[in-house]
């Protein structure tokens, strides 16, 4: 039987940043690839599994998928000859049980000695040109003091995701404010002190996941929430927080991962075939139609199942768009999942949980006031509470900060820039080619030329700029194969895509995948103006986000990468099940390996 692995380039020095489920995803690839290679996984917690890690999980905490979902294809969370089930509503995944996998994951493919924890990399340095290069030079906090790197390399893997870095209120004094006071981040640490005798009131501020997970865990233990959202945060193009089970009893993640849903919702990878001719196109008078009238239902359905009517607290909840807007076709920003849908009941109780759509203004002592617009006077209303704990559910800072101290070396690798520091030169071009994006887009959907009346923001950062979300366009056109991303692209089923950006990016980098051979590099930067407008024009203020969006079009990308390797995208027997059948991770098992045998031909 051959070997399993391709040829390696034995002693090559690589790096990789971050050891959450893309990090350890890209680390087992690698090394099934070729195993000569000296691997370096630097964390910058004290623990792997970056969301999901040992300090951050609590009992509460819940992914948003299914158990089979979010786990890597290759690697089952529960042994297929065990019963699939988590026991819970939905078959929902605590989050602990996924720390307890990826730790032993790293532990079976003997990847904890080859990670250095404590390790936050503060900058990156790049070694020769972009037409010679010669590797990566790294430094971390509290390094070396002589100045020298602390870690030097020939390949650079950036899998630091979009939970690291977190993100608090600007201008909001804590300096004379004396209860607990932590970001969502940190709930797991603190979860003990959090849920103690000492602490009867929580305040909770913030909207999305962490929001509401923070808000179920102390509910849960018989705290009283102050849930204080502020008044332009629950503006999404689904409900608030959907139900994570339909009035059918199937899971939310059944319908959104099947090929039929990803035809009925557009994009621009399966242009021209018969569906989009009959459902986005509006050349087909009837199919145009039926779609809005199909997708105008869900939304009913959808929004009648939070029950907002049912109580003051509960209005409080109703998002901008109503269901003749489509709010279940439109996304304006991450969309929750009920995965404890107990709590719906407790928000309309009001016994525990206190919503708020108001500003936290000022914080002193133990007292937090907050400021609440008021429609039926001039005077906003003023309110103050008292509260034991404060928790920031303010989300994080989506950027790759240990590139943002060189703008040059910024520009050439295609991280998010404030739009104030842009080169000038950089912003015409890609203005420019954003214009020819958005004509495109528009006149091949027309249904994206009239979105919902939602408050369009402007980009406080440049989008990643990257091919297929992973290299950087200059590093295409200078061969340089020394550098890749994992994590700049949000899919709804994240599992699927940290295998597949993982291969598709090592490809890259042992030298297996030639964009160039099928496009002109005119045509690759193209394509990325068409993806980040894309992400802006489908997933409105959502798709504003330095990441580009495709959460419900994720199929069409997922295949994209596999042609891109020379695969076969279609996984399932028969065009039934493939069409109407539910796509998870298990569909993708033995991928590296069919790719291997490829490429060793």
């Amino acid at each position: 039987m051959g070997s399993t692995t391709l040829p390696g380039d034995s002693g090559c020095k690589v790096i990789i940043v971050g050891s959450g489920f893309f990090g350890l995803a890209a680390a087992r690839t690698y090394l099934k690839v070729d195993p000569s290679i000296s691997l370096t996984i630097l964390e910058a917690d004290p623990c792997l599994g970056g969301t999901w890690s040992r300090d951050r999980v609590y009992p509460t905490l819940m992914v948003q998928q299914p158990l089979g979902a979010y786990e890597y294809p290759d690697t089952p969370m529960i042994p297929d000859d065990q019963p699939q089930t988590t026991g819970l509503y939905g078959n929902y995944i605590p989050g602990t049980l996924v720390c307890d996998y990826l730790e032993k994951f790293a532990k079976q493919e003997n990847l904890l000695d080859k990670i250095i924890f404590n390790s936050k990399v503060r900058r990156v340095e790049k070694i020769g040109t972009l037409r010679n290069p010669k590797g990566w030079e790294i430094y971390v906090e509290n390094g070396k003091e002589d100045g020298t790197p602390d870690y030097v390399c020939d390949k650079l893997i950036v899998a630091s995701g979009q939970t690291s870095d977190e993100n608090y209120p600007e201008g909001l004094d804590t300096s004379s404010f004396t209860p607990l006071t932590l970001h969502s981040k940190y709930i797991g640490k603190n979860s003990e002190l959090l849920l103690s005798d000492k602490i009867s009131t929580v305040t909770v501020y913030g909207g999305g996941k962490s929001a509401l997970d923070a808000v179920y865990l102390c509910a849960h233990a018989g705290k009283k929430v102050q849930w204080v959202i502020r008044p332009d945060e629950v503006s999404s193009g689904l409900p608030y927080f959907g139900p994570g089970v339909d009035a059918f009893g199937q899971n939310s993640n059944s319908l959104i991962s099947t090929r039929w849903i990803g035809k009925m919702q557009p994009n621009l990878y399966t242009v021209g075939d018969a569906f989009y001719r009959f459902w986005h196109s509006g050349l087909n008078k009837f199919g145009y139609w039926l779609h809005g009238f199909y997708w105008r239902f869900v939304s009913k359905l959808t929004w009648s199942a939070m029950q907002y009517h049912k109580s003051e607290n509960g209005k409080k909840l109703i998002p901008q768009m109503k269901p003749e807007d489509m709010v279940a076709f439109w996304v304006n920003c991450n969309a929750g999942i009920l995965t404890q849908p107990e709590i719906v009941d407790w928000i309309h109780e009001e016994r525990l949980i206190k919503v708020h759509r108001a500003i936290i203004t000022s914080l002193s002592s133990d007292r937090v006031t907050i400021t609440a617009p008021n429609s039926n006077a001039s005077e906003p209303t003023i309110t103050e509470f008292q509260t034991d704990a404060l928790v920031f559910c303010t989300g994080y800072q989506p950027t790759a900060p240990f590139f943002g101290h060189n703008i040059k070396l910024s520009t050439e690798v295609g991280v998010p820039l404030p739009v104030d520091k842009l080169p000038a030169a950089e912003e015409k071009k890609w203005a420019a080619l954003g214009e020819s994006a958005d004509a495109k887009i528009s006149a091949l959907f027309p249904r994206l030329k009239t979105p919902p009346p939602v408050k369009l923001y402007p980009r406080r950062l440049s989008p990643f700029r990257l091919y297929r979300h992973i290299v950087p366009p200059e590093y295409v056109r200078n061969d340089d194969r020394t550098l890749f991303f994992l994590g700049a692209l949000g899919v709804y089923n994240t599992a699927i895509l940290t295998q597949l950006a993982s291969l598709w990016g090592i490809a890259w980098l042992v030298g297996k995948l030639n964009p160039l051979e099928k496009q002109s590099i005119e045509d690759i930067e193209q394509d990325i103006a068409e993806q980040c407008r894309w992400s802006e024009r489908r997933y409105l203020n959502m798709g504003t986000a330095p990441i580009a969006i495709h959460m419900y079009d994720h199929m069409a990308v997922f295949d994209v990468m596999m042609n891109d390797l020379g695969l076969n995208p279609v996984r399932k027997s028969g065009w039934f099940a493939e069409m109407f059948g539910e796509y998870s991770p298990k569909d993708y098992r033995g991928v590296v390996d069919e790719w291997l045998a490829l490429n060793r031909k």
